[in-house]
């Protein structure tokens, strides 16, 4: 499944409404599309999940041996 930029591009330039446009737009056609499926996808695609997973990913230090995931 692929979402297009369309979703966070405004007309007059100004900053997306990004919280806006996840909740009302992009998790609807998420829970569409996994719908029966019996992903929660509030809690695997919500944009507080994504939120956290990308600060624990911008934390990760490539040479840091410390700082990789478990295997």
């Amino acid at each position: 499944m692929f979402i297009g930029p369309s979703y966070f591009i405004t007309a007059d330039g100004t900053p997306p409404d990004v919280d806006r446009a996840w909740r009302y737009s992009i998790m609807p056609l998420l829970e569409e599309h996994y719908f029966g499926s019996g992903t929660n996808v509030r809690e695997e695609f919500g944009l507080a999940a994504l939120r956290r997973d990308l600060g624990e990913a911008e934390d990760m230090n490539p040479g840091d041996e410390s700082s990789s995931p478990p295997s």
